[in-house]
Order: structure tokens, then sequence, then C-alpha cells
């Protein structure tokens, strides 16, 4: 599916804290009424705020949508943009050097018990700021899925890493 443009807003003065608040609550209520939350960006250019949604079935979809939303800050100046995804996570082992195992299991091809799933919220700036959120989601099989403790990530040497991470270098 093709990126769509959400909503619009004119939002003088609004932070990258500002903007990532906006995504974590978005987030939360989104978790209240449907038990999941979309796959959403907000981006800024001064005071002009764009939320646009990006559903993908598969791989391909999921990059070639993080492309597009690439080129669309770069090609409109954007100078912050929020991204909220639901995703498995799991943690692995470095070598004593530091590296990733070369035999490293991605997350989606774990099994559960090896994986979790978060709602992960990350905001940068131009200036490479960002804020990290995430929230673990429990599944139930009744589908009210829902969502754990509030976790900010502020320990730097422990940031995430990933597609969608800081598209604006």
């Amino acid at each position: 599916m093709q990126p769509r443009v959400f909503k619009q807003e004119h939002l003088p003065g609004i932070t990258r804290a500002d903007l990532h608040e906006m995504m974590v609550a978005y987030g939360m209520l989104e978790f209240e009424r449907r038990y999941a939350a979309p796959c959403m960006w907000i981006l800024k250019n001064g005071p002009h705020v764009y939320w646009i949604e990006t559903r993908w079935e598969n791989e391909g979809e999921k990059v070639a949508s993080t492309e597009i939303l690439r080129n669309l800050m770069q090609k409109m100046g954007a100078d912050a943009y929020s991204f909220m995804t639901e995703a498995w996570v799991a943690v692995e082992t470095a070598t004593p050097d530091g590296k990733l195992p070369a035999d490293v299991v991605m997350p989606s091809r774990r099994p559960k018990n090896e994986r979790d799933d978060v709602l992960m919220i990350h905001t940068f700036d131009a200036d490479g700021g960002f804020d990290a959120t995430r929230f673990l989601v429990t599944i139930r099989d009744n589908g009210r899925n829902y969502l754990g403790p509030r976790d900010d990530i502020t320990d730097r040497d422990m940031v995430p890493s990933g597609r969608m991470w800081n598209l604006l270098k």
C-alpha cells in the first residue's frame, strides 16, 4: 500500500520532544481503541506537520515505504520526524570484538518464546538528536492486546538501530 497523508497540522513552535509526545499519545490511544497501532510517521518542516500512514504486507513494501518517506523528507526539507511501529525484537549477544555473529537470526524468524512484540516510537531531528520510547505488547488470543509500561530509552550506549533509524542523515 502506498503511504497516505492521514492529517496535516500547522503547529508553530513545536519541538522534537513535542513531536515525540504526540506520537506516544497517539500510539497509546490506538491500543486502547483497536488493540494495535498502525505504522505511522509524523514529518515536520518548521510549523508544518504531516501525519503519514504506511501499511505494509511484506518486506518489499516496508523497504519501498521507507525509501519513499526518506525521499519525501529530503525534498520537503524536513527538520524532524517521528516513526511508530509494532515490531518483534530479540536480544543477540555480540562477539568479543563487539560485532553480531554471522549466523544471527532475525526476530521475525525466531520462535515466539525467543522474541517480544513491542511498540516502538523513534523521533529524530536534523541535528542528530533523538528520542526513543518502547512499550512491551502483550499479545492475547482474543485480540485484546495491551501495552505494558512506557520505557524511554535514555542510555545512549544502548540505542536501537535499524532501517528507520535517523533517515535525515
